[in-house]
C-alpha cells in the first residue's frame, strides 16, 4: 500500500448524508462521502495490489462511531449538520 500511495497528494472529500444500518448487536454511524481524488485513489491501490474486492461498487464513506442499538439514530440526526463540508485527508493509516 505505502507504494502505490507514495506521492499522492492530500486527498478533499465532501461530506454527504449521516446514516445507520441496524445489527442485533450495534448500531453502525457512518457519513457518506463523495470525492473524485478519493475514488481515483482506491481504484488506484486496487490495481497495483493483489486484492480481493467484496463489495461489487466503491461506496465510499466514514465510519464514525458503533453504538447501542436504537441509537443510531439520534447520532445520525446531529451529525447532518456536516452535510456539505468538505475535509482534506493528508494521511493513510494502513491496519488489520
Amino acid at each position: 500500500v505505502r507504494a502505490a500511495v507514495e506521492g499522492e497528494p492530500p486527498v478533499a472529500v465532501t461530506l454527504g448524508k449521516t446514516s445507520v444500518f441496524s445489527g442485533a448487536e450495534h448500531d453502525v454511524v457512518k457519513i457518506e462521502i463523495e470525492s473524485e481524488a478519493l475514488r481515483r485513489l482506491n481504484a488506484k491501490i486496487s490495481s497495483s495490489l493483489t486484492c480481493t474486492d467484496t463489495f461489487p461498487e466503491y461506496k465510499p464513506h466514514c465510519t464514525i462511531a458503533y453504538v447501542k442499538p436504537g441509537l443510531g439514530e439520534r447520532y445520525a440526526a446531529v451529525l447532518n449538520d456536516l452535510q456539505g463540508k468538505v475535509a482534506v485527508f493528508d494521511r493513510l493509516v494502513f491496519s488489520n
